[in-house]
């Protein structure tokens, strides 16, 4: 977490050391698709969840509500160091004043309206991590009831309408699924409307609350009788008779979190809960039993949210997510459900993936088919109780994903819905409003019949509930004027002509979940902010829209907690962290440079970063201090990084923080339950000492045991030091012997990022309760402590060799250093101002540049960039290699080898390790420089082609993960282009499949790909070194990409175009695919036609057909085949289907094939060969007498047994109006595929399987009857 910990400067000089570094490759982007920053999406909150148990480690339930006490109850005197050496309190000199927002709000979960206001003008609400508060104006002003609550993320209330001084509220969040670090201290009891709390949740045998009260999802209380409270407790629910005294559990699921319990409004006896996919359960004796309710029609589902009718009890409804949105309808008490769905039959998804967190539902108190429910969005639904259909309005659309009409409808009401609510005006009227609660706060409807329906029919208040939740904060340098970032609210701005307070409204600045943010040391108009995963963006003039899109100039993993860090020194500097390392830029976002700290693969979303606030040479950065990760330090300025012993007692990082006056101080801090919280190191990383006190249990020198996560030291007294932590502030005075909690006006809520600055003021950014600042007299003449000068900046280097610098400060020498060695020295006109300077460097290889300056003999580091200095070799217009015998000076290789891999046939270019490594990045230079000619530029033939094989990981529509490119740059220069996009092994469906199916890569996968230089970054006559380049993210891995057959701009004889092997000059098949065998013409037996059919010889299966011939697709005229194998050939069998082993006549025939006298039978089976054609025969061909059934209708019925077709003759021509098959199990077969000619039918029996059918045809006015056999 990045914070400011503004401290003073004391000079410590120490020598330089470094790791290889390199310069970011300078791809040409687009930003134009970030402009729209108001449109950004909120992101999931499971990540936010995630991260809060990455640091969260160990705790109990109710942890926080605990240590507050301990610590309250400590007095001062208690851990008081006599020794008058130490500071004095700076908490105790402090003005505490609350700066807003006043206009942005979180996270509200539950809303009662008050019973005893007959108006319904006062509520109480719920904001997750800003406690209770309660308005009695209908929201046009709040006042906070919980300032000293010990846990106040407040997800639940419950209030007795018989005493509604009576108020329960329940705490923690972890019971909505994914949220399983977001713990609450039980149930809290008001006996005087709210002005004082109780906790009353059962102690478990160690003190602390009682496991199952860790997240207390729902709470309900008795109209009648305030002592009877039910909760709903992770796994059960619990009852209580005595308003909290004891509780008795009364359910435990053994499926899924019991997620809801409410009673219905009509009789407090019925009450139904909801279990994560184990269904809705019900008591009918206010919640002493329970039993399960009917199930839905789906079989697999997650949380559901439940509304039951104002009048009817047995009336409810249920809001379900799992593969969908589902609402189910019960008009009996659950005994059974049905589910409704859209009339226009479209799938419902009104939760999008997101039910588990937001899902929310009402009814109509009027109007049981009348269904409110808010997931992203909130919707009205209109149910038809007959069809179990229903319409769909929108009511609210913070995204614009609406659509036609309602698109945008109230906007002012945020996003991510989790209660909804109606209050009642008037009976007899009808008319009543709809109270609703978002991640953005509490909105409310107008009055009406039907309300919330038409644009602006809503009230968002954004009016003094001030429960935001800030991962980071800053002030503007001069002014009374604040930046932040908040938890799923996007990055906010205070007006610059205001003194901000709580009152204050903030502009509305970026989206997305804001994260941190820097004001400019120097500069008021200069600021930044991000949104997640890197989304940075910067004004230079003063913000309020005017900002700008700077993430993509970064690239590498991305973290969920987008970090910046500056110094007030030199505040143009600023640096980023993504999972390709730091990034530091000179220019305040303009241009971005890369330190790689490739060798530290322990980069996450929680990765910090905190440039020394005494010295800006130096920069810490870290994720956890153990299991194989270091805190990493660079001493020079961020130009590279090296890895710090770690300490026996380090963890997870939760912030790093260096000291004002001492820039060999740093200050780490970790979060884990009963270890170190602060450690601090005198000496840059070289020894460390636990200054909270722990060794495994609670600490001696009286700090919490809780998460901490910020830190500021006071300036003016170094033993003076502030932690914020989840209970809130707390201090030193003697440089960590002892720990005191601050109390005063602000609030016990965590504190996630503290900043020193101007104005005698600390910025306290609080995840809960907004910004706040300390004004201590002390602190009012504030500087930072001046520094010698600023770093030089490496622009660029080329062979020659030329650097390029941007010299920041006047300089009274400057060295150039090549892989730590020193090169050259300069001790002239080094003044502000951009500086070419050449020195020699001649031996071949890779070597790291950084430029050191100096001012009174103190270092300056630049950056660092990267040349290759390749062998001497005379510049070609052409090449070709197919990587056999390849000649050693003309690569250089960086993770690639050339060798055969199973599966080709030759040498070919192949990065080394099979599959690739995680986070690598390999390279081949090509070493032989080309010069771009005039003819590749001008005749459309491909500047470079080469045959490969990609089989890496497949990115996805946001873009790639692991991808190769070709890039080149200018002989006389150092810019990477990019001669084609990165791709991966989507860019062919056979590669892709390889991939999928973790195959290796042959010979059948090469492609041929063409590449041109593009006139618009190369001119004729430019001289290009090319390299190829395959990179690897943190996550997965693929084969690899193999190269062969690589041709540059080629011309003459030395071209193969195809990489048959043969020149084009004597090529006479120029297009052969890739890996077939050609003659000596350069030609493949799927490029020749030897006898002339049109049939290609790979192709031919009859080789030598006679001139003239038709042929088939394999070659084949009928005079080459014999079908059916019966010895005559087909153009001439005028039985083409003999069967296998009959005898044939000479024109192909078999007996069984020929019936000579007509009868239906063939010759083969036929014992009566001489029948008459009008007789009915049997099966052997022999003449039957009639039967009782053959004297309908039907005459003749053949052949039997059929194969393909059986014909029908009846007596006359008939009207036929149906005709069916009955099986001899008495199955009907309607037969539609028959056609009538005179008093013959044709039927197609080629669908039915063998076996003995009975034959019925229906004419007008009969049924008739025959029995027919079908053989297969």
């Amino acid at each position: 977490m990045y914070r400011y910990s503004f401290l003073f400067l004391l000079l410590f000089s120490l020598s330089c050391s470094k790791n290889n570094t390199s310069d970011v490759n300078k791809y040409k982007s687009d930003d134009n698709k970030y402009k729209n920053k108001a449109n950004l999406k909120y992101d999931g909150p499971e990540e936010y969840a995630r991260i809060l148990s990455y640091y969260r480690q160990g705790y109990p339930y109710g942890y926080k509500e605990i240590e507050l006490k301990k610590m309250k109850n400590v007095s001062s005197s208690t851990f008081s160091n006599s020794n008058p050496s130490f500071g004095a309190s700076a908490s105790a000199v402090s003005t505490f004043k609350e700066r807003g927002p006043f206009n942005v709000p979180g996270r509200t979960r539950a809303i009662v309206v008050d019973a005893s206001d007959s108006n319904g003008n006062t509520w109480y609400a719920a904001g997750v991590g800003g406690g209770v508060w309660k308005t009695s104006n209908a929201g046009a002003s709040w006042l906070n009831l919980t300032p000293d609550m010990e846990n106040i993320a407040v997800v639940t209330l419950a209030q007795s309408s018989s005493q509604p001084n009576v108020l329960y509220a329940g705490t923690g969040e972890s019971w909505s699924g994914n949220l399983d670090a977001i713990d609450g201290s039980g149930v809290f009891k008001s006996s005087d409307s709210g002005v004082t709390w109780t906790n009353v949740s059962p102690i478990n045998s160690s003190g602390y609350i009682h496991s199952d009260f860790s997240s207390v999802s729902r709470v309900i209380v008795d109209p009648s009788n305030p002592d009877i409270v039910v909760a709903s407790t992770a796994y059960k629910i619990y009852r209580s008779t005595n308003g909290g005294g004891d509780w008795t559990v009364v359910y435990s699921s053994s499926s899924g979190k019991v997620q809801q319990i409410l009673s219905a409004p009509s009789n407090f006896n019925i009450q139904y809960a909801s279990v994560n996919g184990g269904g809705i359960k019900k008591s009918e004796d206010a919640g002493v039993s329970w039993s399960s309710t009917g199930n839905f029609s789906i079989s697999s589902f997650g949380r559901s949210e439940v509304a039951v009718s104002h009048s009817d009890p047995n009336v409810l409804y249920a809001a379900t997510t799992g593969g969908g949105s589902w609402l189910h309808l019960s008009q009996n008490g659950g005994t059974s459900w049905e589910l409704i769905q859209n009339l226009d039959g479209t799938a419902d998804n009104w939760l999008n993936s997101q039910g588990w967190y937001d899902n929310c539902i009402t009814i109509n108190p009027f109007d049981n088919t009348v269904v409110y429910v808010g997931g992203i969005h909130t919707y009205k639904f209109k149910v038809d109780i007959k069809t179990k259909k229903k319409t769909i309005k929108w009511l609210t659309d913070g995204y614009g994903d609406a659509p036609g009409g309602d698109k945008n409808i109230n906007s002012n009401v945020h996003v991510d819905h989790h209660f909804l609510g109606t209050i009642i005006d008037d009976e007899n009227a009808g008319t009543f409003r709809i109270l609703h609660g978002s991640d953005g706060g509490v909105a409310v409807s107008i009055s009406g019949t039907d309300p919330g329906i038409n644009n602006g029919e809503f009230t968002a208040f954004r009016n003094g509930y001030n429960t935001s939740q800030f991962y980071g904060a800053d002030k503007v340098k001069g002014f009374h004027q604040y930046l932040g970032g908040l938890q799923d609210n996007g990055t906010w701005l205070s007006p610059q002509n205001e003194d901000a307070s709580a009152s204050t409204s903030y502009n509305f600045e970026i989206g997305g979940d804001g994260f941190e943010v820097i004001a400019h040391w120097d500069d008021p108009n200069k600021m930044m902010g991000s949104y997640q995963n890197n989304g940075h963006f910067r004004t230079i003039n003063g913000g309020v829209g005017n900002w700008d899109y700077i993430g993509y100039k970064v690239s590498g993993s991305k973290q969920f907690i987008s970090r910046l860090s500056t110094s007030y020194q030199d505040p143009d500097n600023v640096y980023v962290v993504t999972g390709d390392g730091i990034w530091k830029t000179f220019n305040f976002g303009e241009t971005f440079h890369l330190a790689s700290n490739s060798s530290d693969n322990c980069f996450s979303a929680t990765t910090d970063l905190e440039v020394s606030k005494a010295n800006p040479r130096y920069v810490w950065t870290g994720t956890r201090m153990s299991g194989g990760c270091n805190l990493r330090l660079s001493t020079d300025y961020g130009a590279s990084f090296n890895p710090i012993a770690n300490p026996s007692f380090g963890s997870s990082i939760s912030g790093i923080y260096s000291h004002p006056t001492e820039d060999s101080t740093v200050y780490v801090l970790f979060s884990s339950r009963n270890n170190p919280k602060i450690i601090e190191s005198k000496d840059l990383g070289q020894t460390w000492e636990d200054i909270t006190g722990f060794s495994g249990g609670p600490s001696n020198r009286g700090f919490p045991n809780v998460p901490t996560y910020s830190l500021a030291v006071m300036p003016y007294d170094c033993d003076v030091i502030w932690a914020g932590t989840d209970i809130g502030l707390v201090e030193t005075t003697d440089r960590g012997q002892t720990w005191n909690l601050v109390q005063s006006n602000l609030p016990h809520v965590s504190i996630w990022d503290m900043k020193v600055k101007d104005q005698g003021e600390v910025v306290i950014a609080t995840h809960g309760r907004g910004i706040w600042t300390a004004t201590i007299p002390d602190l009012v003449s504030y500087e930072p402590k001046p520094v010698k000068g600023f770093a030089p900046e490496l622009l660029a280097i080329s062979d020659g060799v030329n650097v390029n610098f941007k010299l920041r400060s006047n300089y009274d020498s400057i060295i150039i250093m090549a892989d730590g060695v020193k090169k050259a020295s300069f001790s002239s006109g080094l003044n502000i101002g951009n500086k070419n300077l050449n020195f020699s460097l001649t031996t071949p290889g890779s070597f790291d540049v950084q430029g050191v300056a100096y001012i009174d003999g103190y270092p300056l580091h630049s950056n660092i960039k990267s040349i290759t200095i390749l062998p001497n070799i005379t510049p070609r217009t052409s090449y070709f290699t197919d990587f056999t015998s390849l000649p050693s000076i003309d690569f250089s290789f960086d993770g690639f080898v050339v060798r055969k891999e199973p599966g080709f046939d030759s040498d070919h270019l192949i990065n080394e390790d099979i599959p690739y490594n995680l986070n690598k990045t390999y390279i081949a230079d090509l070493n032989v420089p080309i010069i771009v000619t005039d003819n590749i530029l001008t005749d459309n033939k491909p500047s470079m082609t080469f045959k490969e094989v990609v089989i890496v990981e497949p990115g996805d529509n946001n873009g790639l993960w692991d991808y190769v490119m070709v890039q080149a740059r200018k002989k006389s220069g150092s810019e990477w282009y990019n001669l084609i996009s990165g791709y991966d092994a989507r860019a062919h469906e056979d590669w892709k499949n390889a991939y999928n199916s973790s195959s290796n890569g042959d010979k059948s996968l090469y492609k041929i790909r063409e590449i041109d230089f593009s006139p618009i970054d190369f001119n004729l006559g430019d001289t290009l070194i090319i390299r190829f380049k395959l990179y690897s993210d943190e996550m997965y891995v693929g084969w690899g990409w193999a190269i062969d057959d690589l041709s540059i701009q080629p011309s003459g004889s030395d071209t193969d175009t195809d990489g048959d092997g043969v020149f084009d000059d004597v090529d006479l098949c120029p297009n052969t695919p890739i890996g077939e065998t050609v003659d000596e013409n350069g030609c493949s037996n799927s490029q020749l036609d030897d006898d002339g059919d049109g049939v290609f010889n790979d192709k031919d299966q009859c080789p030598n057909t006679q001139s003239g011939q038709t042929v088939d697709s394999n070659g084949c005229s009928d005079s080459q085949k014999d079908t059916d194998g019966d010895g005559v050939t087909d153009d001439i069998d005028i039985c083409p289907n003999t069967g296998n082993g009959l005898t044939v006549d000479s024109n192909g025939c078999s007996n069984s094939q020929l019936d000579d006298d007509g009868d239906g039978v063939s010759n083969g089976n036929d014992d009566c060969p001489n029948t008459l054609n009008t007789e009915v025969v049997d099966d052997k061909g022999c003449p039957v007498p009639l039967s009782l059934e053959d004297k309908s209708v039907i005459l003749k019925v053949y052949p039997i047994p059929a194969k393909d077709e059986l014909v029908v003759e009846l007596n006359d021509a008939y009207n036929i109006e149906k005709i069916e098959f009955v099986d001899f199990l008495g199955k009907v077969y309607n037969i539609n595929n028959f056609s009538v000619n005179n008093n013959k039918i044709f039927v197609n029996v080629s669908y039915y399987n063998s076996g003995v059918y009975t034959l019925n045809i229906k004419t007008k006015s009969t049924l008739n009857s025959v029995r027919v056999i079908i053989e297969r």
